[in-house]
């Protein structure tokens, strides 16, 4: 049954097809100067936009004693202008004066559930907003008004809203849930490079060379075992065929090599930090230098060689190139020496352990950055060369299974 034609769809018997303006007024508002409201809680509420709505609950922070346009308890508060354009609330406090980003949808038939209208309303809002033009986001009165609604009996539109708003409540269970799950799993990230770097995620095998001889053939005067450490102080206790060397010790960290822009070849992978991902270092989108506008200098890189942000290194971006390229300077390549496998100097790298060390020495308020001084002198926990495959080969496989968890909750 409907009073027009070419609906939407075809509704049960019983129901009908109506536009907004048919059973519903819609007040637009009006805004006043400073002088006219204030903050001591007198005379009604004054409601300015989106900032006076969050999760559907108005938020009441000015009031006025010099109320034009008033809205009533039952009406339907939207956000019509602006930012936030198309966030609704409920009057379910009283008389409030509304200002022009505000518009409230009132039913003057005294026939419908207000509940029910504003789930519908919530259902179109995007399209609604979508259809009208301008430059600032906005809510036509036209459109809003000529709306078209599939309106069931009134009872039946209680019972709609009393079954929506268990639904609603169901899922935003699951999504909290979700949220700690999410939470957990990062959490767990961290603990599994915890146990790697300390050397309890896989087992020793006292068959591997210790670590102590791979570091004497990159450089004899940095051995730092657990038994007679090299230097005063170390971070924590490691297995006994570990060593501790610093950063500069094992890899050519800041020694990189810039070319200019000009020099770069149109189909090189040219890397910027907007790329990468936080804290899983994925490669959000691979890039030519035919692809972006870019001047000035880049590092370049080779495959296998760890791509360390410098920059924020609380974001913790820092993966192992898959293939050549060049990358921003706020990127620094590192290239691991021979005994040294480049994947578990990334896991090292985007430890707790490490990321507590640059905060301490990060330099710059704003844009902290770790000195190229600071980075050599880290200490790295150095297992085996056979441990760092497995340890690598491990946090894979652990990772994987928590990724997989991560996208189901998605």
């Amino acid at each position: 049954m409907s009073h027009y034609e070419n609906v939407p769809f075809d509704v049960p018997d019983g129901w009908c097809w109506c536009r907004l303006e048919d059973y519903f007024e819609l007040l637009s508002g009006q805004d006043f100067p400073p002088e006219k409201y204030n903050d001591a809680q007198v005379g009604i509420p004054y409601i300015i936009g989106a900032s006076n709505i969050y999760k559907e609950k108005i938020v009441i922070n000015r009031w006025t004693q010099t109320p034009s346009v008033k809205t009533a308890k039952g009406d339907l508060l939207v956000v019509c202008k602006g930012a936030g354009v198309g966030k609704m609330a409920l009057n379910d406090i009283g008389d409030m004066h509304i200002a022009r980003q505000i518009q409230a949808i009132r039913d003057v038939s005294q026939m419908m559930s207000i509940e029910y209208i504003k789930m519908v309303v919530s259902y179109y809002i995007e399209d609604i907003i979508a259809d009208a033009n301008g430059l600032i986001p906005g809510l036509k009165r036209e459109l809003l008004l000529s709306l078209m609604m599939p309106i069931p009996p009134l009872q039946e539109q209680r019972r709609i809203i009393a079954t929506y708003e268990q639904l609603m409540s169901f899922i935003e269970s699951i999504d909290n849930e979700s949220s700690e799950v999410l939470y957990s799993i990062k959490t767990a990230k961290s603990k599994i490079l915890d146990l790697a770097i300390h050397g309890k995620l896989v087992p020793q095998d006292p068959n591997d060379e210790p670590a102590s001889e791979l570091l004497k053939r990159i450089n004899t005067k940095t051995i730092a075992s657990c038994d007679n450490p090299h230097y005063e102080q170390v971070p924590f206790e490691i297995p006994s065929n570990w060593v501790w060397a610093t950063l500069g010790d094992i890899t050519n960290y800041g020694k990189c090599q810039t070319v200019s822009v000009d020099d770069i070849d149109e189909e090189s992978w040219v890397l910027e930090l907007e790329d990468i991902e936080k804290d899983s270092g994925k490669i959000i989108k691979l890039w030519t230098k035919s692809d972006r506008e870019i001047k000035g200098i880049r590092h370049s890189f080779s495959k296998s060689y760890v791509l360390y942000s410098k920059l924020r290194t609380y974001l913790n971006k820092v993966l192992v190139a898959s293939k050549d390229g060049f990358c921003t300077t706020e990127i620094i390549p590192i290239k691991c020496s021979d005994s040294i496998y480049p994947e578990y100097l990334c896991h090292v790298l985007r430890s707790k352990y490490f990321l507590d060390y640059t905060a301490q020495c990060g330099y710059g308020v704003k844009m902290p950055r770790l000195s190229t001084t600071d980075a050599r002198k880290a200490l790295v926990p150095l297992p085996p060369y056979e441990e760092q495959i497995n340890i690598s080969a491990k946090i894979k496989e652990l990772y994987c299974s928590l990724d997989y968890i991560a996208e189901m909750l998605a």
